[in-house]
């Protein structure tokens, strides 16, 4: 396989999925890489200085307020460019040779639930994707699909490329999440986003009436956009818990110890905390939409995520389940998870992706 220049700008500044798929992906191209790329700009190693870092930054904000980024002259003779995110390629050059991950629709599909420019941004990104005629690398199918039904096509080269399970367990773990270990708790594990729909699985617990029996509903994420909603709701709901972001190490600890994860997540590319669940033996409850079926197989249960009373009927179902059950339940799903969604198979789809898009 040819060598390729990796655009890691969303190491900058994001600390969800995105930024493991880049580090996993870097890692396992390490021989392949002739150099990378951040915010348009080359750069012969992946680590920065505190100077580059912040100017860096500062050029992508002052993007994202202007709702614009500056027009790039083509360069003929170049190596091709993988893209980990749609945004970043309007700061770069981008031919036909380069590949560029879909990760989700929703930009597009449901703007209102991001701020005005970056959906802006994302329209302009699509249409430059689709006039370049690059390769688009879709992480799940019903990415790759929705594309086709919001745009009208799926771009000319496509594929769909599974993400994979991460290992957890080297992470520290801090000792302040121990106190969970004394009572019961379902967990969530993502971004404080509206599209995520934690508000409603909010309201679903409070009607439940969980919380007078002593569990808890314990949500671990960093702020995105309509956090200070989901915040206002959660403070004013008995036996929720929200921990902000959390390393790995507690993640590793929330999904060993909880009874159950909930997703009831309105729409999603593909859902790696479900598959992160997965692959810690705990039973999952998830929603019908988006790609959360595609990831789940047939042994999660699915809900509508606009009806409160099918997620607060589900959270009931799981809290009277037997433990052996439960147990049960979870050894499928990690069965299904690592063998569907091992690194392996990543690592293998991708250089196959990349090697018949460069014979092409």
């Amino acid at each position: 396989m040819a060598a390729i220049t990796l655009d890691i700008s969303a190491t900058l500044l994001n600390q969800t999925a995105v930024n493991f798929l880049i580090r996993d992906t870097a890692r396992a191209l390490s021989g392949q890489t002739e150099n990378y790329q951040l915010i348009g700009e080359s750069f012969d190693s992946a680590i920065l200085t505190d100077g580059a870092r912040s100017r860096l930054l500062q050029k992508f904000y002052s993007t994202i307020a202007e709702g614009r980024a500056k027009e790039t002259t083509p360069v003929t003779s170049r190596k091709p460019i993988l893209y980990f995110d749609p945004i970043y390629t309007l700061f770069g050059d981008l031919a036909e040779d380069d590949y560029v991950f879909i990760l989700d629709m929703t930009t597009i599909t449901n703007p209102d639930w991001h701020s005005p420019n970056v959906s802006k941004l994302y329209r302009r990104a699509f249409h430059k994707i689709l006039q370049s005629r690059c390769h688009t690398i879709h992480i799940s199918r019903n990415t790759l699909l929705t594309m086709r039904a919001t745009l009208g096509t799926e771009g000319p080269k496509a594929s769909v490329l599974h993400l994979y399970t991460r290992d957890l367990r080297q992470g520290q773990t801090a000792v302040c999440y121990h106190p969970f270990h004394l009572g019961q708790y379902f967990l969530f594990v993502g971004s404080l986003e509206l599209r995520k729909n934690i508000t409603g699985l909010i309201c679903a617990f409070d009607v439940s009436g969980l919380a007078r029996r002593g569990y808890k509903l314990v949500i671990a994420g960093g702020d995105g956009h309509g956090a200070d909603v989901i915040r206002e709701v959660a403070e004013r709901t008995p036996g929720v818990f929200l921990l902000g972001y959390v390393s790995d190490g507690d993640l590793h600890y929330l999904y060993e110890n909880a009874i159950t994860y909930v997703y009831p997540s309105f729409l999603e590319g593909f859902g790696v905390p479900l598959l992160e669940a997965m692959a810690h033996g705990l039973p999952c409850i998830a929603s019908t939409t988006g790609a959360c079926p595609e990831v789940g197989g047939p042994d999660v249960t699915y809900v509508d995520p606009c009806d409160i009373a099918d997620i607060s009927n589900a959270l009931l179902q799981f809290s009277e389940m037997s433990p052996e059950r439960r147990k049960a339940l979870g050894a499928k799903l990690r069965l299904r998870a690592e063998s569907q969604f091992c690194f392996s198979n990543y690592e293998a789809g991708l250089r196959e992706t990349l090697a018949t898009a460069l014979r092409q």
